[in-house]
């Protein structure tokens, strides 16, 4: 935003989740992605080939469920997924007709081609050696046991600490490290305990005063947020590296970043950590105005309390909401002069479209012209020149009396044509949040 100074400096795993989003959509070819385990999808193929028909509901909430587990527990390829039982919903009958070697009776499944592949007889074979290891396998309607991961390294005391299987606790001590997408089990070798977590962070907080190099402080930030996650560490340390990389996000721009950070934050906030939570939700507010997801917003403002409404930054989102749900530009513009924390960087992508909105009301309310200096001190542009870059970038540069005014009927085609392709939003990143 142009001469816009914040009142503080925003210093303070995305495809794993599109993985786990992956995973979850069973009936397409993604299981076939060669990022995957060759044994799960394998496992996968063999739950929708023996599962009856009646319990296929159930069986897919039980394989989903299983895999996304194992994907939060870091054992997505340390499991051997050959030795994992069918779930519940799941049966296979042998044929003792069969003399020369033992076939199965597959109950017929609407989906049984899901992945598009014809069985050869090795693979057949290969299917029936497998279900063979799952006769003494649980009848229907018995609940089916996840294999637990295997207990990594643990801190100290916590031996007995059920919630604690399959937890790493990291040993490296390098304070930078680049961000890399998990394809194994997290190496405790490779993961930084808090204690040096900590000081990776007051050394980002000062490269980022000193340099402020984007790229490697969001690449910094996105390994120390991966080291945090694989040791399943969600305390107030936790929020604050969150908040102060979503600060930093907002400051540059990057809206993907920043919706990763705020999703993972009201997670935490739920949970009851404290953090900054009125600061992310005015910022949750003013991003959703930006969606135009008058839905979402309806939707937060039934949860907000009293005492939340009152909080500075909240009521100012709410002041901003509701000038444009009633076209009050001459208060919208004001209220972006006065935006606190980071939330002038968030109205910033928002900010020509409520300009266009607000030209074309002008127009249509001034005629056959209007003073360009009213129009200049309304929409909060500065200089004439920024205001005559904004006419020509919508078709609506029509000065007249050189200069001094503007000619509102000429300009009114080319602002209702912007307007409308200001109907939707495209929006970078995840909506989620």
């Amino acid at each position: 935003m142009s001469g816009f100074q914040p009142s503080y400096v925003a210093v303070g795993p995305k495809k794993a989740k599109r993985a786990r989003i992956r995973l979850g959509q069973f009936e397409t070819d993604e299981l076939d992605d060669k990022s995957f385990p060759a044994d799960l999808r394998e496992y996968v193929k063999s739950v929708y080939q023996y599962c009856l028909p009646d319990k296929r509901k159930f069986v897919e909430a039980e394989l989903k469920s299983t895999i996304q587990n194992a994907i939060e527990d870091a054992s997505l390829y340390s499991t051997d997924w050959n030795e994992v039982p069918l779930p519940s919903g799941c049966t296979s009958k042998v044929n003792p007709k069969s003399t020369k070697s033992k076939s199965f009776n597959t109950p017929k499944v609407k989906n049984a081609g899901i992945f598009g592949i014809k069985e050869t007889a090795t693979e057949l074979s290969k299917r029936e050696s497998r279900q063979l290891r799952f006769q003494s396998s649980p009848k229907p309607n018995t609940p089916v046991s996840r294999p637990k991961p295997v207990k990594r390294t643990l801190g100290q005391g916590d031996d007995d600490d059920e919630s604690n299987v399959g937890v790493i606790v990291g040993t490296s001590t390098a304070l930078e490290k680049s961000y890399l997408r998990l394809t194994s089990a997290a190496d405790p070798a490779m993961v930084r305990p808090v204690h040096i977590l900590k000081k990776t962070l007051n050394l980002l907080k000062k490269k980022w005063r000193q340099e402020e190099n984007y790229s490697y402080i969001c690449d910094q930030f996105k390994s120390v947020r991966q080291d945090l996650t694989v040791q399943r560490i969600q305390n107030d340390f936790t929020v604050q590296v969150y908040e102060i990389h979503a600060r930093i996000a907002l400051e540059k721009g990057d809206l993907g970043e920043y919706n990763q950070c705020q999703t993972q934050l009201r997670e935490l906030y739920k949970k009851g950590i404290p953090g900054r939570e009125n600061e992310f939700i005015a910022y949750r507010l003013l991003y959703l105005l930006y969606a135009q997801n008058h839905a979402d917003i309806n939707a937060l403002m039934r949860t907000l309390t009293p005492e939340r409404k009152s909080d500075p930054a909240i009521a100012h989102a709410l002041m901003v909401r509701s000038s444009m749900a009633t076209g009050n530009y001459h208060r919208f513009f004001k209220l972006y002069l006065q935006a606190p924390n980071m939330g002038g960087y968030l109205m910033d992508k928002f900010m020509e479209r409520e300009r266009i909105i607000a030209l074309r009301a002008i127009c249509k309310a001034f005629r056959p012209m209007v003073e360009t200096s009213y129009i200049i001190q309304e929409l909060a542009l500065g200089t004439q020149l920024a205001l005559f870059e904004v006419l020509k970038g919508h078709k609506a540069f029509f000065p007249v009396n050189g200069g001094t005014h503007l000619d509102t009927k000429a300009a009114m085609p080319g602002l209702t044509e912007s307007t409308n392709k200001y109907a939707k939003v495209d929006i970078k990143g995840p909506l989620s949040i």
